[in-house]
């Protein structure tokens, strides 16, 4: 009874040094600025302003669907009835935490679009702004992956009988 209690107490640990450490990365990356960026300019043309536009559009949508994900996680799991073994757990951890990575990074395009449009930079094709996109939605899709996994697994388990 004692080892499963440390046990529980070890990985409950385990849990808050990741989401220390996953803190302290994000800190330590938002802290980055970049200088490769197209010149200053005194007006945006009308293609730069649309692609902002659509930029901040996309990464919009897919905080959304990240944010749907999530819910739809916790619809799937809190219908459960209590009591019974919760199979493949791994699969509703890892879909959470790659929705939560995929927002964090839709915050990341986010306050990016918000400094190329402060030092009047538009190039939503540079990689300042392009890899966090990428990552948005590589790991939304991840999300989406282990999610189907879970639901496919879990549905019709635990209902009431």
């Amino acid at each position: 009874m004692q080892l499963q209690t440390a046990d529980r107490k070890h990985s409950r640990m385990g849990i808050y040094v990741l989401v220390g450490a996953v803190a302290l990365g994000a800190c330590l990356f938002q802290g980055r600025s970049g200088s490769f960026f197209a010149p200053q300019l005194d007006k945006p043309t009308p293609w730069q302003q649309m692609s902002v536009t659509v930029a901040s559009d996309t990464t919009g949508l897919l905080t959304t669907l990240g944010t749907g994900l999530l819910g739809a996680l916790g619809l799937l799991m809190g219908g459960r009835a209590g009591g019974g073994k919760v199979r493949h757990l791994w699969a509703a951890f890892a879909c959470a935490a790659s929705a939560g990575v995929s927002l964090f990074y839709g915050y990341v395009v986010h306050l990016h679009l918000l400094w190329m449009i402060a030092h009047q930079t538009l190039d939503t094709t540079s990689a300042f702004f392009v890899t966090p996109s990428h990552y948005q939605f590589y790991s939304l899709l991840a999300a989406g992956l282990f999610f189907a996994h879970y639901a496919a697994q879990n549905m019709g388990e635990g209902t009431t009988t």
